[in-house]
C-alpha cells in the first residue's frame, strides 16, 4: 500500500504538542476574563480572530484534511482490490468530507453572527480563517476555507465582545467534540481497514495455497493421462499384431482345409480303386474254392 501524505499510527496522526486539542489546554482557551495581555479586559476581535486561526486553521480542520489525503491515498492503493473494500473506504472518506462540510457550515453561521452582532457598517480587517496556513498550498478536493471580514477591535465594546469569547468557547467545544468523532470514525475505519487486510491476505494465501494444490493434481492429472493414452496406444498396437496373425492363420486354416479336401478325394478314388480290387479278389478267391471242392 502507498504511504499516506500524514504518518498514520494505529489510525492516529503523530502526537504534536502545538496541535493538540485538549479541554484541559487552558493557554488556548478563550476566557472573558483573559485577552492575552493579563489586564483582564474582554479579548479584542483580533486576539479572538488569532485564537480562532491557531485553533481551527492549524490544528483540527488541518488534521482533518491530512486524514483525507490519507483516505484519499488509502482509496487510490485499493482502486484494483474488491469492490467491498472499495465501497467501504469511499463511504468512511465521504463521511469525514461530510463532518467538513458540517463544519463549514457552522464555521459560516458563526461568522454571519459575528457579523450580524457588530453591525453591517463597522470597518473590517480582512483577516482570513483557513483551515492550513498561509504559505501552505492549498487543495481544493479536500480543504475547506473560510473568509470572512471581522470587525476591527477599535470598533467593538465590551459586552459585545464577551459574548463573542463565550460563543468563540462554545464553538471551540463544539470543534473539539467533532474532532474527536472524526478521530473515533477514522480509528474505526483504520481498524475495519485492518481487517479487510488481513482477511485479504488470509483469502490470498488461500487462494495460492489452492492454485498449487490445482497445479498439482494437474500435474497428476496430465501425468495419469500420459500413461492411460501409453496404454491405450499399446493396446491399439497389440491388436493390429493380433489381427494381422489371426488372418494370416485364418488364411493358413483354409489353405490346409482345402489340401485336406483334396487330399481326402484323393484317398476316395485311391480306396474306391482298393475296393474294387479286393471284391475282385475275393470273386476270384471263392471260385478258384468251390472248384477245387469238385
Amino acid at each position: 500500500m502507498a504511504p499516506a501524505p500524514a504518518d498514520m499510527n494505529n489510525g492516529h496522526l503523530p502526537p504534536d504538542n502545538n496541535d493538540q486539542l485538549s479541554p484541559a489546554d487552558n493557554n488556548d482557551q478563550l476566557s472573558p476574563a483573559d485577552n492575552g495581555n493579563g489586564n483582564g479586559d474582554p479579548p479584542q476581535l483580533r486576539d479572538l480572530n488569532d485564537v480562532l486561526r491557531q485553533q481551527i486553521g492549524r490544528t483540527s480542520l488541518r488534521r482533518r484534511t491530512q486524514l483525507l489525503d490519507a483516505m484519499e491515498t488509502i482509496v487510490q492503493a485499493y482502486s484494483v482490490g474488491r469492490d467491498d473494500d472499495i465501497n467501504f473506504i469511499v463511504e468512511q472518506y465521504i463521511s469525514i468530507r461530510e463532518h467538513n462540510i458540517k463544519l463549514q457550515r457552522q464555521i459560516d453561521e458563526y461568522e454571519k453572527k459575528e457579523r450580524n452582532s457588530m453591525g453591517a457598517s463597522t470597518s473590517s480587517s480582512n483577516l482570513v480563517i483557513g483551515i492550513l496556513d498561509n504559505d501552505e498550498e492549498v487543495t481544493p478536493s479536500t480543504t475547506i476555507v473560510s473568509s470572512s471580514a471581522l470587525p476591527n477591535a477599535s470598533t467593538s465594546t465590551g459586552t459585545h465582545s464577551r459574548a463573542s469569547s463565550d460563543k468563540s468557547e462554545m464553538l471551540m467545544q463544539h470543534l473539539r467534540s467533532e474532532l474527536f468523532k472524526a478521530n473515533t470514525q477514522l480509528t474505526s475505519a483504520t481498524i475495519d481497514l485492518k481487517s479487510l487486510q488481513a482477511e485479504k491476505f488470509s483469502l490470498a494465501t488461500r487462494l495460492d495455497s489452492a492454485e498449487k494444490e490445482n497445479s498439482a493434481l494437474q500435474s497428476k492429472h496430465m501425468e495419469e493421462r500420459n500413461n492411460l493414452m501409453d496404454q491405450v496406444s499399446t493396446l491399439q498396437q497389440q491388436l493390429i499384431s493380433i489381427k494381422c496373425t489371426t488372418e494370416q492363420q485364418l488364411g493358413n486354416a483354409w489353405k490346409l482345409i482345402k489340401d485336406l479336401k483334396a487330399e481326402k478325394e484323393v484317398m476316395m478314388k485311391e480306396l474306391g480303386k482298393t475296393g474294387l480290387i479286393f471284391t475282385s479278389l475275393h470273386y476270384n478267391n471263392s471260385f478258384c474254392i468251390n472248384n477245387s471242392k469238385r
